[in-house]
């Protein structure tokens, strides 16, 4: 995480192995990205993720955020790698 403007953070690109999901890890961590931006007095956190990631996108509407923005990036996974 790292303040982009006064007050304005953004947060680090994140990921949680498959065997740890739907435990609310992703839950917390977000959680604690936002207490420690109000620790530091901050006024926004500015994040992204996936359009593909729809588990969380949910999390992050849970937890107070709202989409401003949606981009999409398409890759192409070679078949069994």
């Amino acid at each position: 995480m790292r303040e982009i403007r006064d007050g304005v953070y953004t947060s680090f690109l994140g990921g949680i192995y498959n065997r740890y999901r739907l435990g609310g890890i992703g839950t917390v961590s977000v959680l604690k990205i936002l207490e420690r931006i109000k620790e530091l007095s901050g006024k926004q956190l500015h994040s992204m993720v996936s359009s593909n990631n729809i588990g969380q996108v949910k999390n992050l509407i849970y937890t107070g955020y709202y989409v401003s923005k949606i981009s999409h990036v398409f890759v192409k996974h070679k078949d069994n790698i």
